[in-house]
């Protein structure tokens, strides 16, 4: 299924309840008088604007989080509507029917919060929302620096953008200091595609508040050809960990780059590989 059809599904799901209660409005309207339609006003008027807006902007996934208050009571006016008209008299069906819905609601929400990964990638039984903190293995990437960086401070690092960054570094550098840590010259180079979230959390912070240098492969490449192949060893870098995403196909300059050095394979929750890190010591 194609990224534009599930993000048009995605919507059409999120304004099914508010369309069932738009139709359920109307019936109650045309049977009981204006008084039911001044009374969900707020609703039928949002639900018309947000179809207009939509239709005009279309369906993308950014906007349905406007969806959610209206959707929610969307669904309580139509919950309200069914049983008042079929299930009042009717106990039974009517605890079958509303339990049913808990029930999902239940597993809808264990299956996108709590389960490590979802059973089903649809719109219907999971949220697209669930991709946003998919458990790809940065977690397992962020404990292997740990681990490796614990008790060691940066012994070179790069000009800080801004001063405020500056300053944390700084910070890190005289608690560092006072510990007796080892001063690491050491640099990490990360290759492939990477969530720009997760990477922030995972690598960019140990530069932003620790001042390692953390830099992309592109960036790699441009410093050394602009100032010569042996510039980070006359810049006095010993240590390179260049990490690579497992889902891409390195090109020939990382292959030769990397040539004849063990990888260090991080597994993510599911025991598939999702990075591999190179390990580069200069003697």
């Amino acid at each position: 299924m194609s990224t534009a059809t599930s993000e048009l599904l995605a919507a059409s799901s999120d304004l099914l309840n508010v369309t069932a209660a738009f139709v359920a409005g109307l019936k109650s309207f045309f049977a009981s008088g204006k008084n039911l339609l001044i009374k969900h006003s707020l609703l039928l008027i949002t639900f018309v604007y947000l179809t207009v807006l939509l239709a005009l902007i279309g369906p993308s996934y950014r906007f349905l989080t406007m969806l959610t208050p209206f959707t929610a009571l969307g669904i309580a006016v139509f919950g309200d509507y069914i049983y008042k008209n079929f299930l009042q008299d009717r106990a039974g069906v009517a605890s079958t029917f509303f339990g049913a819905i808990i029930l999902f609601e239940i597993f809808y929400s264990v299956n996108n919060q709590i389960a490590y990964y979802p059973v089903d990638a649809s719109p219907w039984i999971s949220s697209k929302v669930r991709y946003e903190n998919y458990n790809w293995g940065y977690n397992e990437l962020g404990d292997f620096f740990v681990k490796e960086l614990s008790g060691r401070a940066p012994a070179i690092r790069f000009d800080a953008k801004y001063k405020f960054i500056e300053r944390e570094q700084d910070k890190f550098l005289a608690y560092a200091k006072r510990r007796d840590f080892e001063l690491y010259p050491t640099m990490i180079v990360t290759y492939g595609n990477f969530d720009r979230g997760a990477k922030l959390w995972v690598l960019d912070r140990l530069h932003i508040y620790r001042g390692w240098p953390v830099i992309d492969l592109e960036t790699y490449f441009k410093y050394s050809a602009e100032n010569g192949p042996d510039y980070y060893d006359r810049v006095g870098f010993k240590n390179y960990y260049f990490v690579l995403s497992s889902n891409i196909v390195p090109s020939g300059e990382f292959r030769t780059l990397t040539k004849n050095v063990q990888s260090i394979n991080i597994l993510n929750p599911k025991n598939e590989e999702a990075f591999k890190i190179y390990k580069i010591v200069i003697k």
